[in-house]
């Protein structure tokens, strides 16, 4: 071989060392664990959640998953597939669910609590060990800490869509929850306390939605593929909503609200 070949292949050895043994193609990737349910058990898409979901000291992470059958399952999985013991809860609940979330909902402790959005409630439970013993062992139970109707403070026509969390308002110690309808209003709760709604312009039909804990806000898609974000303060200061129980729904909160997007920006609506 002539010198020149000797050096490129010098070369092609020393770029593999330095790549090391970190680096991976996607094609290296292979599957951890998984469960597959029943083909008739179907899901909306933010209906799973993973965390310690039931306060464990050890810090132990769950896979929190629930169906428009209204079946909830908590999972602790371990490599090497699924095994019957991986399922430490499985409960059906009385309407399907559309979304789970893990925050810091629980009253007085700010404990990690489970709320589970229905099309016409919200329900926030805790999780705890079962059984200590015998066939229970091991297991999970569910108990609810507070239900709210969310016909009681939006109005008898509010259909839920989503949902999003954080410390609304610079929060201490707590999470509040807001729940989007089909029609684009916005209920608040704080804890087991409905807090207001407000029905945003140009809002009249459920899009994405997060909290952006930097900014304070709640970022949405309205009906004119704009992205816009409206400050909780700005929310809560706008005129007051309907009272609590009325049939009148929410009111009007234009103000407040920061836009970016337009026609150009029909993606991030989808």
């Amino acid at each position: 071989a002539s010198p020149r070949a000797g050096l490129a292949a010098a070369r092609e050895e020393a770029a593999r060392s330095a790549a090391g043994p970190a680096a991976m193609s996607l094609f290296q990737a292979r599957e951890w664990w998984a469960y597959r349910p029943d083909s008739e058990d179907e899901c909306a898409p933010g209906a799973m959640v993973i965390g310690n979901v039931d306060n464990d000291p050890a810090g132990t992470g769950k896979i929190v998953t629930g169906s428009l059958s209204g079946t909830v399952r908590i999972f602790v999985p371990a490599e090497g597939g699924y095994a019957v013991g991986h399922l430490v809860l499985e409960q059906t609940l009385d309407a399907p669910v559309l979304q789970l979330a893990l925050g810091r909902f629980a009253p007085a402790t700010g404990d990690q609590a489970l709320a589970v959005l229905h099309p016409r409630s919200l329900v926030v439970y805790s999780v705890s060990s079962g059984a200590s013993s015998g066939a229970g062992a091991g297991s999970l139970v569910l108990r609810s800490l507070y239900h709210h109707d969310l016909s009681d403070g939006a109005g008898a026509s509010f259909t839920a869509a989503a949902m999003c969390y954080g410390a609304f308002g610079e929060a201490v110690g707590h999470d509040r929850i807001c729940v989007q309808s089909m029609d684009g209003q916005l209920s608040f709760f704080d804890r087991d306390r409905h807090s207001f709604t407000r029905q945003l312009q140009a809002s009249l039909l459920p899009g994405p939605i997060t909290y952006v804990a930097r900014i304070d806000s709640i970022v949405t898609v309205d009906c004119t593929l704009y992205a816009r974000a409206y400050r909780y303060g700005a929310l809560l200061g706008a005129v007051d909503a309907a009272p609590r129980g009325s049939a009148g729904g929410g009111a009007s909160a234009g103000t407040g609200g920061s836009s970016a997007g337009g026609g150009g920006g029909g993606g991030g609506g989808g």
